[in-house]
């Protein structure tokens, strides 16, 4: 391989040229009955003056069919003179060019001698290889007629003499085609530093595997190189060719800024007509962007095509050239930087950009700042902001670097306002735009659900680095004690995907895993004169029913001054296997504008036949219903209409969840506990079981228990077909001892924590040597335990297992004074 650098390329002949000059020499008329018409089938005639026919070769555009001149299919049986390439000499190109009398057309024709520029003479090399042959004239020419001139051809006696042209080479050509690919970088134009075109030749491209870097080349004082990836970057390259164009210096120095575009192209080893090439637009480099190109430059398959013009393709004898001609601008003016900010947020969003803005603190004296800042306050999209700075950190942990933040004034004020937006922060030189440091980070959704909610960076420069000079530069960010800081900031529109991703993110799912997620919302319309025991939903989400009641005006006196909502399952309250694990978010919104809506996000809540019923008393205050909200001054209740909505996740439950739902059915008011825990027994073979059996022992509260089953039930259950359950004390031996407790025991799914039937006792029980034990009778019919659940599609009893579950709580023993302060207020105590 090898590599060719070129800021501007020399005229040269090739050896083809030689070549073709030395054929065309004759010394006779042309013969046309020796012309090979399928070798040159793509030429065509073209009338260049009154006395004589051109052949000539049509620039070859891929995209154009060739059209031939209408008189074509007429033209008389002529002699041809040699044909000649458009724009290419036939002839050795002179130091000065030559000039002869040529007859005057009496329309505009293309005319293959026309003065393109005046090249560069030729070295006494090349004068010498080629031999000196006479330049035809007219009237050299004129002698291989045979046939008279068509009419309609005939033109008047040339009067003016003309130059001949000297023709640039191919390469020249091709060089200012690529500058032609180069996009306009805009309506003011910056200045050029510098541009220069590279080349890598490659003569064994199927030994290519991985990546392959040119070697690297210096324009405007910056290091590059081309990076090659034969088969591919990554996923997004796969089956491609990859083609990238990267700056080396940036990579050396994070304060420097390159405003550069460029273009990137493959070609033909031997032709500079046969080649694809992409030009960009003005592109930015820095330390977070040191690469741009194209990760599908070309499919691999297409290497190998044949242009049906040229009759080549890009790659030829497993030769192919890449390379790209790279223009370097000077960074010098303050719409770059904004420039290249606004470019690191041109990401892929469809919302609807409501404001761009940016926002600079300048700061004169560094070194007098306190350890934490406030920038003045400021109006950015229609919202007010302030940022926030930690010179020294933000707490010890980031002492080395300084920590800056933006915060919302209004969403702070007044948490139904949330704004969706994107940020960037960035410090810079007071003096030079391209000394410049930016976070290369977007900050996304700044919604701000909670007073808390502050985005920022906690390590966002250095603090070593804010002094040290850009070696290219010879800048440093602070300079003279005074230095810049600035944010961008980009406001989309708040669509219904940005709201439901906000209530979304409002959930923490703590690692459990999602069963099932839905919302629903409806209308609310005359708000200011419902009741509430007039406004009640039914409505289905995540396969169960649920209906929804909502307080305008507060649940009870405690919560008069809020709009309170609760939320009853149905299914649990007919169901007493329905076993729900869920966490919600309750909302209030604007009808219009998705952006003003208040919320109330629940923890993780257990809906069951025990409880099917939840709620919040505080979803939002009343005096927030009617308070005008940031940019689009609007209120939650707008026309007297609002939409209230609930967004419902259940999760799969889990062992901790189980026990701890199963442990909440225990009142036990403030009675000193001295301990609890929970058991559970697994049972195979349930359906072999007839009489009484016992758990093994375990030890809870310094007790010794057992659980009992009666699989058909007792004595008693058994006649009506209902499960015994019940709970020993083995610790009690002495007539003198006794403990006090009370236990949940459930019967579950052996391999599903959320199929289960709970029973708990309503008040604490009395264990002594005479009453060691307690059953509850008549706990559930037995057919139940085949019941499959409709939400999970389990039954409890599965394949003959079964688990049963108690969880224990032991009280300490001065409980006897309690009950004999009750006795004497005549209160019963249940034993």
């Amino acid at each position: 391989m090898s590599s060719i650098e070129e800021k501007r390329p020399e005229v040269e002949i090739s050896e083809t040229e030689k070549v073709e000059s030395e054929d065309t020499k004759r010394s006779g008329p042309f013969d046309p009955s020796n012309l090979d018409y399928n070798k040159y089938q793509n030429m065509y005639y073209e009338s260049g003056y009154p006395d004589q026919y051109q052949f000539a070769m049509p620039p070859v555009d891929p995209i154009q069919p060739v059209q031939l001149p209408p008189f074509y299919n007429n033209l008389p049986d002529a002699p041809l003179p040699p044909f000649n390439y458009p724009q290419q000499p036939q002839y050795p190109i002179p130091e000065q060019p030559y000039s002869m009398p040529m007859p005057t057309p009496s329309a505009p024709v293309e005319n293959n001698y026309y003065p393109t520029q005046t090249e560069k003479p030729q070295s006494e090399t090349q004068q010498q290889e080629i031999p000196q042959t006479e330049i035809p004239t007219y009237e050299s020419q004129e002698k291989l007629q045979h046939e008279p001139v068509p009419p309609h051809l005939e033109q008047s006696p040339v009067q003016t003499p003309v130059q001949i042209p000297v023709s640039t080479t191919e390469r020249d050509k091709f060089i200012n085609k690529l500058k032609g690919l180069l996009k306009n970088v805009t309506k003011k134009e910056y200045p050029t530093l510098e541009e220069k075109f590279i080349e890598l030749e490659i003569e064994n491209w199927d030994q290519l595997k991985d990546l392959k870097y040119s070697p690297e080349y210096v324009i405007g004082d910056n290091k590059w190189r081309i990076k090659l990836f034969p088969n591919g970057n990554g996923e997004n390259g796969k089956n491609h060719v990859s083609l990238y164009l990267e700056n080396l210096t940036v990579k050396e120095d994070n304060l420097l800024h390159v405003a550069a575009n460029y273009v990137l192209f493959l070609r033909n080893y031997n032709d500079y007509s046969e080649h694809l090439a992409y030009g960009s637009t003005l592109d930015y480099f820095n330390i977070n962007n040191s690469s741009a190109g194209y990760d599908q430059f070309i499919d691999k398959l297409y290497l190998n095509n044949v242009n049906i013009e040229t009759q080549k393709g890009l790659l030829e004898d497993n030769k192919i050239v890449v390379g790209a001609y790279v223009r370097v601008y000077k960074y010098i003016r303050k719409e770059q930087y904004i420039e290249e900010i606004k470019k690191a947020l041109n990401e892929d969003n469809s919302d609807e950009v409501i404001a761009d803005d940016i926002y600079e603190w300048r700061i004169d004296n560094w070194s007098e700042l306190k350890d934490y800042e406030k920038s003045p306050e400021f109006i950015s999209g229609g919202y007010r902001w302030r940022i926030k700075l930690f010179s020294k950190g933000f707490s010890p942990v980031f002492k080395d670097y300084i920590s800056v933040y933006l915060n919302s004034v209004d969403a702070k004020n007044d948490e139904t306002i949330h704004i969706n937006a994107k940020a960037i922060f960035y410090i810079r030189n007071s003096n030079d735009f391209s000394c410049l440091k930016s976070t290369g980070e977007k900050i996304s959704s700044l919604n701000y659900a909670t007073k808390s909610r502050v985005w920022g960076s906690h390590c966002f420069a250095k603090r070593s680095e804010l002094f040290r000079k850009s070696s290219n530069t010879n800048k440093s960010l602070i300079e003279d004690n005074k230095t810049v800081i600035g944010v961008f900031i980009r406001i989309y529109k708040y669509t219904q995907e940005t709201f439901l991703e906000t209530i979304k993110k409002l959930i923490d799912d703590e690692n459990h895993e999602i069963l099932k997620e839905d919302y629903h919302e409806w209308e609310v319309e005359n708000w200011s004169k419902i009741e509430n025991e007039e406004n009640r939903a039914e409505f289905n989400a995540i396969d169960q029913t649920w209906q929804v009641q909502l307080f305008p005006n507060g649940y009870s006196d405690a919560f008069k001054d809020y709009v309170s909502i609760f939320m009853d399952n149905v299914d649990s309250s007919v169901d007493i296997t329905n076993h729900l694990c869920i966490k919600r978010v309750f909302y209030i919104r604007n009808v219009n504008d998705y952006s003003i809506f208040g919320s109330e996000t629940s923890k993780f809540t257990y809906y069951d036949k025990g409880c099917y019923s939840r709620g919040t008393g505080k979803l939002v205050k009343k005096d927030e219903l009617y308070s005008k909200k940031g940019i689009t001054n609007k209120t939650l209740i707008e026309d007297d209409k609002a939409v209230v909505g609930v967004y419902l996740r259940a999760y799969k439950y889990e062992e901790k969840q189980f026990i701890k739902e199963i442990s909440e059915l225990i009142d036990d008011g403030e009675r000193e506990t001295v301990g609890e825990d929970y058991f559970e027994w697994n049972i195979k073979n349930w359906d072999r079981l007839s009489n009484e059996i016992l758990s093994s022992e375990f030890n809870i509260g310094g007790q010794k228990w057992r659980i009992k089953v009666y699989p058909n039930g007792n004595e008693q259950d058994a006649k009506d077909g209902y499960l015994t359950i019940g709970l020993r004390n083995e610790s009690i031996t002495n007539d003198d001892q006794f403990a006090y407790a009370n236990f949940v025991v459930a019967v579950r799914n052996t391999n599903d924590y959320s199929c289960y039937k709970t029973r708990e006792l309503l008040s604490f029980r009395r264990f002594t040597k005479a009453e060691n034990e307690f059953d509850m009778i008549r706990y559930t019919p037995l057919t139940s335990l085949y019941e499959k659940n409709e939400y999970y599609g389990r039954s409890i009893l599965e394949e003959g297992k079964i688990t049963i579950c108690a969880y224990i709580r032991v009280y300490n023993n001065n409980i006897e004074h309690e009950i004999e302060e009750k006795r004497k207020l005549n209160i019963p105590f249940v034993n």
